[in-house]
């Protein structure tokens, strides 16, 4: 081969490796996004106010979950203690914080075989903490 055939191989061969890196660098994004944290926003509120709350969803191993609700509401950690123990989910460790108005509440809860997916979970404690508010 001479150099001009081994020059376009090679250019050839590097954009194919290019090409290849950019969908595992999409593949691995995706996936990261996947299982990073499954968050829902949900809108509580009375007339003439809606508060905006924010519940994310991590699940810790197979048997616990990492909890956090962001919210404008005084009485939040209230309401989602009331869900956890409705659903029967021991708490392990609970934080809670304000800060310029916004309410941040962590809790780590242990979950039973029927909620150890993290939608399903989520979508639970949603109900509850619609039908509290």
């Amino acid at each position: 081969m001479d150099k001009a055939s081994l020059l376009a191989d090679a250019a050839a061969y590097i954009s194919e490796l290019r090409d290849r890196l950019e969908q595992l660098e999409a593949e691995a994004k995706q996936a990261s996004a996947a299982t990073t944290v499954a968050a829902a926003t949900h809108s509580f509120g009375g007339p003439g106010l809606a508060l905006e709350e924010k519940l994310e969803v991590r699940m810790l191993g197979r048997d616990a979950a990492a909890l956090r609700l962001t919210t404008a509401a005084r009485h939040a950690p209230a309401r989602l203690m009331l869900a956890l123990r409705s659903l029967d989910l021991p708490v392990q460790h609970a934080c809670v914080c304000r800060v310029g108005g916004v309410t941040v509440q962590d809790a780590v809860v242990d979950v039973p075989a029927g909620l150890r997916d993290e939608r399903g979970l989520r979508a639970a404690l949603l109900h509850k903490l619609q039908r509290s508010g």
